[in-house]
């Protein structure tokens, strides 16, 4: 139950952190989110995801009987240069690299791929070191 409490409380600072119309949340899988930014370059979905993960990091007051935790997130962002052409798989393959990535290599980190459409180059699963 202290788990649905947290992940509530997450997808309320995403959505917060998220304002086009066009901009997409969404629960995906049991403790990931997803989030879709058409239109926005590189450096807007790396400067969204640096800022929704520093929002959860210093703003969730998250507390379960009385006692508060501490909550952070790993974040993977895919981005596909304008013009270029990938599909959804490819998308979700990059995005779910970068998470792998970011969990593996500290945790409570951003890390950025630019998804090529090239997958199988792409090595899986990453070696923490």
């Amino acid at each position: 139950m202290a788990g649905d409490a947290c992940l509530r409380q997450i997808a309320q600072i995403i959505a917060d952190g998220v304002s086009r119309r066009a901009d997409v949340v969404t629960r995906y899988g049991g403790e990931e989110f997803a989030v879709i930014l058409p239109d926005t370059d590189a450096d807007g979905a790396r400067n969204r995801a640096e800022t929704i993960r520093r929002s959860i990091a210093e703003d969730l007051n998250f507390q379960w009987d009385g006692e508060a935790i501490t909550v952070s997130v790993s974040v993977g962002v895919a981005t596909v240069a304008q013009g270029g052409r990938v599909t959804p798989d490819d998308m979700i393959g990059a995005a779910d690299r970068a998470l792998y990535e970011a969990k593996h290599t500290g945790r409570n980190r951003v890390v950025f791929r630019e998804c090529t459409g090239d997958s199988a180059s792409e090595p899986w699963p990453l070696k923490a070191e």
